[in-house]
């Protein structure tokens, strides 16, 4: 089924998603900030046009700086609840998606937040794009002074093939994109993967198997198992969930998990892949 257009995201909806960067409390801070910011401007705009009659008699009006400074804490307020609940909607798709059936299970659309979720998790600002079914980039990655194109099929096919992988590649050019990444809830046959290996293709492909490994490197150990046994930190790099590739100790700079250090993949920014570690 074809699915419907978004092309319009308001104020208050990109404010949330914004304010999703921040840490939980930051709310707290804003809306308050806000106000202040907003009655000292109205004020200000009152004395610079009280030469304009218009103008003059509107700002005159009766507690009208206190009226329109409240109501932009209450829009920012607002945001910062919205973006709380898509916290808590995003940290429970995750651990909700611990099987492939439960992957493949998914809609379109949770298979989309899903993607963006884990790669929120791993400090990147990630915007679902409201492009069509298929025809299109669904999410853009950015951070770092880097731009990613990440393209997510949601296909009952098992496997994909390297049409759609080359057709990634060319709007990565086209865009002038830094790489591409695909994911998809299945496998990608052996042409697919050696042409994404190769050194101009820039992208890096997530099979189903792989999400499921990114997004238990980024739960707590606590949601991974209820009968797993507790492990020590481990004293060497691993390898990495995507690549195989040894991995280095990284510290979150932005996202929710700022500050917490993580394993992340030494192919980065080529290979996004990331590992938790155990306290």
């Amino acid at each position: 089924m074809p699915r419907k257009k978004d092309d319009e995201r308001n104020i208050l909806d990109s404010l949330a998603e914004t304010m999703r960067y921040y840490p939980w409390w930051a709310g707290l801070v804003m809306v308050p900030a806000f106000w202040v910011i907003t009655y000292l401007a109205v004020i200000l705009f009152s004395l610079i046009f009280k030469q304009n009659e218009t103008v003059s008699s509107f700002f005159n009006i009766q507690h009208m700086p206190w009226a329109i400074a409240s109501l932009v804490a209450l829009l920012v307020f607002i945001a910062w609840l919205i973006s709380l609940l898509m916290r808590y909607l995003g940290r429970e798709l995750l651990a909700q998606t611990s099987s492939l059936q439960e992957l493949r299970q998914l809609d379109w659309q949770d298979f989309e937040k899903l993607v963006a979720e884990a790669f929120r998790r791993q400090g990147h600002i990630a915007t679902v794009t409201p492009k069509g079914p298929d025809g299109g980039i669904d999410i853009v990655l950015t951070g770092n002074g880097q731009r990613r194109l990440v393209q997510c099929k949601h296909w009952k096919t098992m496997r994909v093939g390297v049409k759609p992988v080359r057709e990634l590649a060319g709007v990565v050019t086209q865009q002038q994109a830094d790489a591409g990444i695909f994911v998809i809830t299945g496998t990608y046959t052996d042409e697919a993967i050696d042409f994404a290996q190769s050194p101009t293709a820039k992208l890096t492909l997530i099979d189903g198997p792989q999400l499921l490994k990114l997004i238990e490197g980024l739960l707590p150990n606590t949601k991974k198992s209820k009968h797993a046994p507790t492990q020590e930190a481990p004293t060497t790099p691993p390898a990495c969930p995507i690549c195989g590739e040894t991995m280095v100790r990284r510290t979150a700079k932005r996202g929710p998990n700022t500050g917490s250090n993580f394993w992340g993949c030494s192919r980065y920014p080529n290979c996004n892949g990331t590992r938790s570690i155990n306290k």
